[in-house]
């Protein structure tokens, strides 16, 4: 018994010695209000860890919890679950053996600026708490002990960061693996027929192929006349153009103003995006026949 202590012993102290502190850091993000923010927890040394939980305090009344996701980076070594409450995030990661080395990125916290946060104000998050260890559970190591925080901080801005720019903000590429260094506004990255910047400017997922995005054209009725109408998701900080064009043989477009034929006020759709649904001149005839009529959209980097 006396021997198992002193290698258990003599383990511990060369972790730490080693190494030194370890060190959990978030860093600095910028965001609008109601647009997406994504954190990277990123961890100077994981060797000997086979377990980590941290806490996270943020603001509730600026941010709202969406999630995390471990990504492709030292994160992806670990198995992880994570709940949040009261402004409280618990993010913990797991594996049934020591990594022998690592550094990087843990993974992506993702938040939700809140509609009302202020331009100009700054909120912090705070890791409260952290305990990590390795597989046998009998090396811990604690906050107050061999590991160092760095907490993070946002500043809330009047326009979101796009370091390519590419028309896409600098989180959604991150959360969507996107390289957000190198322009790819005009990259498929999941072979749909819709860029990666269509995809960002409508609300769709350019990781995944589907529709479920696409605008929508249908006949909506007008005071007792059904007119052509086509909906679709539009950005709401303004850094995307967006037109719509109307045509009766589809060789002449003709825009269509976006303030005199919006059937509706936009309705809020969350993260950065509304619904916007115009009419287009076509309208049903008095025998419910239909007018050859097209609608189109297009997205633009002003």
């Amino acid at each position: 018994m006396k021997n198992l202590l002193l290698i258990l012993l003599t383990s511990l102290l060369s972790l730490t010695s080693a190494h030194g502190a370890r060190s959990f850091s978030i860093g600095e993000k910028s965001a609008t209000p109601g647009s997406l923010v994504v954190f990277p927890i990123e961890l100077d040394h994981a060797g000997g860890f086979a377990s980590i939980a941290l806490q996270l305090n943020y603001d509730p009344q600026i941010l709202e919890f969406l999630g995390f996701s471990t990504g492709a980076g030292l994160g992806s070594q670990f198995e992880s679950i994570s709940f949040a409450a009261d402004g409280v995030a618990n993010l913990i990661w797991t594996r049934p053996s020591d990594l022998t080395s690592g550094t990087g990125c843990l993974g992506l916290v993702s938040f939700r600026v809140n509609d009302g946060a202020e331009v100009g104000s700054t909120t912090s998050l705070a890791i409260s708490d952290v305990e990590a260890g390795d597989e046998t559970g009998v090396i811990a190591f604690s906050l107050s002990e061999t590991i160092a925080v760095e907490a993070g901080l946002l500043s809330i801005v009047a326009q979101p960061t796009d370091t390519d720019l590419d028309g896409m903000p600098d989180d959604w590429e991150m959360l969507h693996s996107l390289n957000h260094l190198v322009p790819s506004g005009n990259l498929d990255s999941d072979h749909d027929g819709r860029s990666d910047l269509l995809e960002y400017a409508l609300g769709g997922n350019p990781r995944k192929a589907d529709s479920g995005s696409d605008p929508f054209v249908a006949f909506v009725a007008v005071d007792d006349e059904d007119f052509l109408t086509l909906r679709f998701g539009r950005r709401r900080d303004g850094q995307l153009l967006y037109q719509v064009w109307e045509s009766d043989s589809l060789g002449l477009w003709e825009e269509v103003d976006l303030v005199s034929r919006l059937m509706e006020l936009p309705q809020d759709l969350g993260d950065g995006l509304e619904s916007v649904t115009v009419r287009s001149r076509f309208k049903k005839s008095g025998d419910g026949s239909s007018p050859k009529g097209f609608m189109k959209l297009e997205v633009t980097q002003p």
